[in-house]
This record gives structure tokens, sequence and C-alpha cells, in this order.
């Protein structure tokens, strides 16, 4: 119940959060560039940036420089106050040819006055083959594309970015929400969020009471507690999974799986699958494989189920005891089938179809 609460108010708090930064800078609202800069780079530059309080939009060009535009907007029933706010706004900026560092953060001292609404804006243009590292809080990050290494923090707000093409990438998502639309290889945590992954091709997560959709995936190691997971499309995957669902529609390869007090279901199971190998607890499965299949089955459970297709089966071992099913079987016309199906389960349930 005390996790359920935390949810609650987490989501509510990112609603209510929007109001500070999604602003449509309508009338009434006051800005001022405060900085302007651009350095000269080489092409493994690192960009470094501290952030929070609004947006933080990174795109690329084709030269080798990083340019930093820095705006200030703020929103007060008062216009005296507005340059008061602006001048306790912290705005540094420095660079050389292998760095450029920007912090922007708001400088609570001297006054209690919270009666106004405040958005710092960075607008940077950078070649795609820098290295980034990111903090963001209470804002937007968007960042187009990185050929370097990419470390993002992003809490209490919201991430997209185009294309990670680096094998090195850790992306870290608190309380918000977060998008990649193209991924080499990524480290994600997530954690009572929201994360979006398009194609990619070797990741590795954490999800603590998070929803994680992913499009395509060549390799995928996951851990998830909590939370839904939906993937449409994958070869390789380590799943472990507790209190959660899981749907998987097109499993290639391989899965190895240990689910406990959640469900499991995968769509369909190409015909050419290496192995299933899956230890249940407390929860459901749903396994549907493609017309003609063959594989090896070894199946144990206590005080479970497991429905296979008997009817299109060679039974080795069919033995249920006291609670106890053991099977050893070869289901499908290929007496000698490479494909193998391990399952294990404990007061939970395998189904395995044939489509």
């Amino acid at each position: 119940m005390k996790k359920v609460l935390i949810t609650v108010t987490a989501t509510i708090f990112i609603f209510l959060l929007s109001g500070i930064t999604n602003y449509g800078f309508s009338e009434g609202w006051i800005e001022r560039k405060v900085v302007d800069k651009t350095f000269d780079i080489s092409s493994n530059a690192r960009l470094v940036v501290d952030h929070e309080f609004g947006e933080v939009r990174c795109s690329n060009w084709n030269k080798n420089e990083i340019h930093v535009v820095a705006t200030v907007r703020v929103n007060t029933d008062n216009d005296s106050k507005a340059q008061k706010i602006i001048d306790k706004v912290i705005v540094n900026v420095k660079g050389s040819n292998s760095k450029v560092e920007t912090e922007c953060s708001l400088n609570s001292k001297g006054g209690k006055d919270k009666d106004f609404k405040i958005s710092i804006d960075l607008d940077i243009m950078m070649p795609k083959s820098v290295s980034v590292e990111m903090e963001n809080n209470f804002g937007v990050i968007y960042i187009e594309a990185v050929e370097g290494s990419a470390v993002v923090s992003c809490e209490y707000g919201t991430l997209e970015i185009g294309s990670l093409l680096n094998k090195e990438n850790a992306i870290d998502v608190e309380f918000g929400s977060a998008k990649i639309r193209n991924v080499n290889a990524c480290e994600v945590e997530a954690s009572y969020s929201k994360l979006s992954i398009g194609d990619a091709n070797n990741m590795s997560i954490e999800s603590d009471y998070s929803d994680v959709e992913i499009n395509s995936v060549n390799e995928l190691s996951i851990e998830v507690d909590g939370g839904q997971l939906s993937i449409d499309e994958v070869d390789y995957i380590e799943l472990e999974a507790n209190m959660s669902d899981i749907k998987i529609g097109v499993l290639s390869e391989a899965i190895s799986a240990e689910v406990e007090y959640g469900s499991l279901e995968i769509g369909l199971i190409d015909k050419g699958f290496k192995s299933v190998e899956m230890d249940n607890s407390y929860g459901s499965v749903n396994l549907n494989f493609s017309k003609d299949v063959s594989y090896n089955l070894q199946a144990q459970s206590v005080y479970g189920s497991v429905n296979y297709p008997e009817n299109n089966a060679e039974i080795k071992v069919h033995k249920h005891d006291n609670g106890n099913l053991v099977i050893s079987a070869i289901v499908g016309s290929d007496s000698n089938p490479k494909s193998k199906v391990i399952i294990e389960t404990e007061y939970g349930a395998f189904n395995l179809k044939t489509k």
C-alpha cells in the first residue's frame, strides 16, 4: 500500500509540475537573454550541463563549435519584481577546446516570495560528434543526436533524444518520462516514470514502478519491479520481473526469465528460436509458438499447472504426484529438434500453444 501511495503522489506531483515549465509564453511574460556564447571545439569535445527549471534544447550542426544561448522568462503579477527575480538566476557558461560547461539554477537565497513562474531555457547548437553529460531537474531536455557517449539524468521532467550512436550511454529518469527514438547501446534506470524506446541494438534497463515500451531491440537485459513492460519485437532477452505485466509481440531467438507475482505473454515465438528458459512463481505465463515449430520440452511444477499440445507431442515422461508435475516431451513433428523449452513453476501456470 505504501508503494501504491508513493506512485499516486508522484503522478499528481508531475501533473502539478507541468505548470512550472510548459508555458506558452503568452502575454505577461518578461524575458531576458542572459548568455550568448560560442566556443571553438575539437570533434570529440564534452558538453557538460547542470540545469533546473526550464528547457534544454540541443540541436546539431556541422560546425566544430558549441553555441549556447540562455534565456530567462518570468511571469509575475508585479512586473517590477521580474528583474529582481532574473538577477537571482545563476547562469555560468565557460569553455575550452575540449569541454564546454553550463550551469543554470535559481538562487533561492534572499527572499521568500514565490508568487511567480520562471523558465530558464538553454538553446545549444553542437556537432553530433561530442560527448554529453547532462543533469536536469524540473524541466525538459531535448537532444537531437550524439555520436560520443551520453550520460543524462532527468528528475521531475521530460527527456527526448533522437539518436544515441555510441556504445557507452547511460540514462537515469525519475518521476518523469523519457523517449529515445534510436539507440545503439544504453544502460537505463527508470523510477516511477514512463520510458519509450524506438529501435535499439543493445539495452540494459532497471525499471521500478515504471511503464516501459520498446518497439524493437536485438539484445535486452531488463529488471522490472512493478509497472508494465511492452515489447513489439526482440531477439534475445534476459528478464527479471516482480509484480509486473509483461507483453512481448515477437521473440526471434531466446528468452531467459524469472517471473514472480505477475504475468508474461509472448504473442509469437518464431520457428527458428533457440531456447525458452523460465522460472515462474505465483504468476501466469502464456507462450504462443509459430506454426510447425518443434522443440524439446522439460517442465517441472510444484502446485502449479503446465498446459502444452499433448496431441502433437512425443511424451517421454509425464508424472503427477502430490502436487509435483514432471514432463519430458518432444513437441512437433521433428524427432530431433534443436530448440528447447525449459520451464519451472511454483504456484503458477504455464500455457504453451501453437498458432
